[in-house]
């Protein structure tokens, strides 16, 4: 059922709609009815359509209260937020200037199991009271297009699992990040990630198809932030398009970002990789990330370096002119038994190690090549070559190492 109660004020031109429990029936929110004030979770049954008419506002009442999608959602041009906010739909709480909203006034739009739908120019913000983000999808593939996607108190997507498809939309303020997966996706494209409070997008290294044309500016990280490995028995291509990508995973960790033996990873000519580290009491530390290749990696005109460094993928940590990059901002790459082809590639301010060198080759069952590559100021050794590896290094300077 839908309990709903229709009241007028002097202050309001319009309706105000009071929505709360179960959609079992295909229903639509007119601009007449607006704003649509959700006092409890308002849940869209299996199998049913809820349509969001242009104009509409829609705001939920508490921190907990939540637009639960189990069959369809379509909002084309709507509003959602907080009901606090008397810039959309007027002053819904009726207290004046008494209160203004911020991130985290509500809970989330939640694409359940099995749901779908469009989110077609809305402007959704004020959300994301919870620990993920105030749009959540898991097992979903609804479309996100032309939306504004602003001041969550988390993350402004948040995608457990399935396959959106998200283009041509803006995340701006969110407290975290601007679109955080778990998953591979497969169409996220040109949408622009501004002023986030951590990276525009955090995203499983495999990435996934269609991942490309997104921009990045103000935010904690700008660039893509990849998080665990590629999975075995997958051939991965890194786009350009989307650089910098930032590393995250370490040396050290289990999930370190390892191409697997039965694997290729192929990084886009023009693309920019850094590799994360922090910056505690004016000291470059947690530097200790890798690429563990066991498998393929190929590469042309790429770019490896410092978190730190902003004349490459520009100022990736946002800190302005504040930071420099430094031997040892990073660790390695490691052809541990695979293999590959570096060509016309700049790899510059890693070697963080005491027994190694900024590219570590070892027992490698498939060639390495390294040719017309600039390799420049390791920490320690430029190339270190060890058991049972015979690479072919031609036409490469080497500079200002160890």
């Amino acid at each position: 059922f839908v309990l709903s109660l229709l009241l007028f004020s002097a202050s309001q031109a319009a309706a105000t709609t009071f929505v709360s429990g179960t959609i079992s029936q295909n229903t639509t929110w007119t601009a007449d009815g607006s704003p649509y004030v959700l006092t409890g979770n308002v849940t869209v049954s299996a199998n049913v359509t809820l349509t969001i008419q242009p104009g509409v506002v829609v705001k939920p009442q508490q921190t907990t209260t939540s637009l639960i999608v189990n069959g369809i959602l379509n909002a084309n041009q709507a509003v959602f937020t907080s009901y606090k906010d008397d810039s959309q739909g007027g002053d819904a709480n009726g207290d004046g200037s008494a209160t203004s909203p911020t991130p985290g006034d509500w809970y989330r739009i939640s694409f359940q199991s099995g749901s779908s739908g469009s989110l077609s120019g809305p402007t959704i913000r004020y959300g994301g009271s919870g620990s993920s983000g105030q749009i959540y999808i898991t097992s979903a593939s609804p479309s996100i297009s032309g939306s504004t996607i602003s001041n969550s108190g988390g993350a402004g997507v948040y995608i457990a699992s399935g396959s959106p498809s998200i283009s041509g939309s803006s995340f701006v303020f969110n407290s975290a990040e601007g679109l955080r997966s778990a998953a591979a996706l497969t169409n996220v494209s040109g949408n622009s990630f501004t002023s986030n409070g951590s990276a525009a997008i955090k995203i499983p290294a495999t990435i996934g198809s269609n991942v490309i044309n997104n921009t990045y500016s103000g935010n904690q990280i700008n660039g893509m932030l990849l998080s665990g490995h590629i999975s075995s028995g997958v051939n991965v291509t890194w786009p350009a398009s989307n650089s910098p990508y930032v590393i995250e995973a370490k040396a050290a960790s289990p999930n370190s970002l390892n191409v697997p033996s039965s694997s290729t990873l192929t990084i886009e000519p023009a693309t920019v990789i850094k590799f994360k580290a922090e910056l505690t009491g004016g000291q470059h530390t947690d530097k200790d990330r890798s690429l563990k290749i066991s498998g393929v990696l190929n590469a042309t005109n790429v770019v490896f370096t410092s978190f730190f460094d902003d004349s490459s993928g520009g100022d990736t940590n946002n800190d302005g002119s504040s930071t420099a990059p430094l031997p040892g901002d990073w660790n390695r790459i490691y052809f541990n038994g695979g293999g590959g082809n570096l060509s016309s590639c700049t790899i510059s301010w890693g070697g963080n190690s005491e027994v190694s060198g900024m590219i570590y080759i070892e027992g490698s069952t498939v060639a390495t090549v390294i040719d017309a590559t600039t390799i420049a100021h390791s920490q320690n050794w430029g190339v270190y070559v060890y058991s049972g590896a015979a690479p072919t290094i031609t036409a490469t300077a080497f500079s200002y190492n160890g």
